[in-house]
């Protein structure tokens, strides 16, 4: 009967010292898991304050994104403007030469046809002149002519007056 109770003693002693060792393992366990608890809500809070950090550098840098490509269409819008404008002045120059040199040739045009009246002017003149010249020979009488003949000058009947 003593083995069995000194086996039944070493067998309780045994599940004694097991159960006080698992109670040490769990206790370990557990406050293992509570310094992880710890550690993962300090990491959680470090990381969330990081994330909430780096949300507000990402929305200041969308800020000034947003400002350049304002800017930069802005200056786009000038950049169209001018090109439009050099584009109209161009054209305007163009229309400019043009009607300069429409202008220059009508004058030429006009030039020569002055010259070409001034010389008609010229020829009539002489040949006024040259009347002139052979009425102022003439006698009166020749001017007048026979009696009864009529005298026609340039289309005037002289004789009648």
């Amino acid at each position: 009967q003593q083995s069995v109770e000194e086996q039944w003693k070493s067998s309780y002693d045994a599940l004694d010292q097991a159960a006080a060792d698992a109670a040490i393992d769990t206790q370990a366990t557990l406050a293992d898991a509570a310094d992880r608890a710890q550690a993962d809500a300090r990491l959680r809070a470090d990381l969330t304050s990081q994330l909430d950090r780096h949300t507000q550098q990402l929305a200041q840098l969308n800020t000034q994104v947003r400002a350049q490509k304002m800017s930069l269409d802005a200056m786009q819008c000038e950049r169209d403007s001018f090109a439009a404008n050099v584009r109209v002045l161009t054209e305007l120059k163009a229309t400019l030469e043009n009607s300069m040199a429409a202008a220059e040739a009508q004058h030429r045009e006009e030039r020569a046809q002055w010259a070409v009246a001034k010389r008609e002017l010229h020829a009539q003149l002489s040949q006024c002149r040259e009347e002139i010249e052979r009425l102022s020979c003439l006698s009166l009488q020749d001017f007048l002519g026979s009696p009864g003949k009529d005298v026609v000058v340039n289309g005037v009947d002289v004789a009648a007056g």
